[in-house]
């Protein structure tokens, strides 16, 4: 499993959740590991995570009871699902979700047909921590929360857990977002990050996208990745839908601490002199139109070309571009589009261009719906 705290620490977690520390140390480390397990361990699905199990268990960031402040006497004779009452950190109710996530984890954990699952017949198995902590990320995966989280739609978060509107507990998790994302700690550029190889023909701009990430020291895994862009912004049919890198910037701003949404730029058509002026300043993933191929630049070299780390540098086959991007390679294979993400610590403004207004994602998803429609009538 990798790092539970590799986007904050329990500590941070704890002070933005109002939580006890003990608590968030003993449970943090199970919950982002059935995450992980279920592919969907990115950070804002891990505020997602934070937010609810703060919330589902009254701060305790535990797995509880419903109304755990009162006896089971009374849970009997006042909750009339009883004994499918609320359980874990998600506080998992009624029988139905109990016979359907029991099921569930089984499936997660490849364990079968073992009595320790069903929850029907054992509901209070449902409280133990790696159990609850499966259900809180089976229940996620099902039910969407992920994509809401990704779009930092924390009313859709609250509602798809609470069965309705709850703004007092959306507003909790922004909060919770808005004090992790300060309390995130300070991105440092490696443009010596070794290259992000593509496996499959169609992910360039997946590959492109993980490097910038892990260039920033954010650890990121490529399954959840190309889960997270793949389809909504990355197709097999077309690759990357938007090829001016809208979608790119998207998961970017999704992976990076809160106060960076500023700095990460779309450039829908950029000149060679631009390029130079970016590179080493902030990882920039790169799209070059005319090869239909998505790499990155990480800096200047002596000689006057780009080191450019590439997830295919045999592509093109009849005049590959290799890890070394040249200004006449450039001109070959543009136009081209970039996304820069600004890491430097000082901000001179020598040469930078004016990053363009960002487009609104209402414009973004017109642009992806214009494209499917396309698809859609274009001849197999």
């Amino acid at each position: 499993m990798a790092d539970p705290y590799q986007y904050f620490t329990a500590d941070q977690i704890a002070a933005a959740s109002s939580c006890p520390v003990n608590n968030v140390t003993i449970h943090w480390p199970k919950i982002v590991g059935q995450l992980e397990l279920a592919l969907i361990a990115d950070r804002p699905v891990q505020i997602a995570a934070i937010g609810t199990t703060a919330i589902e268990s009254a701060s305790q960031f535990a797995p509880v009871r419903e109304a755990f402040w009162l006896d089971e006497a009374w849970r009997k004779a006042n909750l009339s699902y009883y004994p499918f009452y609320g359980r874990g950190e998600i506080q998992l109710t009624h029988e139905g979700n109990y016979r359907t996530y029991g099921r569930k984890v089984a499936e997660l954990w490849g364990a079968g047909d073992n009595p320790t699952f069903d929850l029907v017949a054992n509901p209070d198995n449902a409280l133990d921590p790696d159990v609850a902590a499966a259900v809180l990320a089976c229940y996620f995966r099902e039910t969407g929360i992920p994509d809401a989280a990704r779009a930092s739609d924390w009313a859709a978060v609250r509602r798809k857990v609470y069965g309705g509107a709850d703004p007092k507990g959306s507003a909790r998790i922004a909060q919770i977002a808005a004090d992790l994302g300060a309390g995130a700690a300070t991105l440092a550029y490696n443009p010596s990050q070794p290259p992000e190889r593509q496996v499959q023909s169609w992910t360039c701009s997946i590959r492109s996208t993980a490097w910038v990430l892990k260039s920033l020291g954010l650890p990121v895994e490529i399954g959840p990745l190309q889960d997270e862009m793949s389809p909504r912004y990355v197709t097999p049919e077309l690759g990357l839908l938007d090829a001016r890198g809208y979608g790119i910037a998207e998961v970017l701003k999704a992976h990076l601490p809160a106060e960076w949404d500023d700095r990460v730029h779309v450039f829908e058509s950029i000149t060679w002199d631009e390029l130079w002026s970016l590179a080493g300043r902030g990882p920039v993933a790169l799209g070059l139109r005319g090869a239909y191929h998505w790499i990155d630049i990480a800096r200047q070299r002596s000689d006057g070309d780009l080191d450019s780390p590439n997830p295919a540098p045999n592509y093109p086959q009849a005049a590959p571009i290799g890890d070394i991007l040249s200004r006449s390679e450039f001109d070959q294979y543009g136009p081209a589009s970039a996304v820069w993400v600004n890491a430097a610590v000082v901000d001179d403004g020598n040469g930078q261009p004016l990053p363009p207004k960002p487009l609104a994602r209402a414009e973004i998803d017109a642009g992806i719906a214009m494209l499917q429609d396309w698809r859609s009538r274009v001849p197999a």
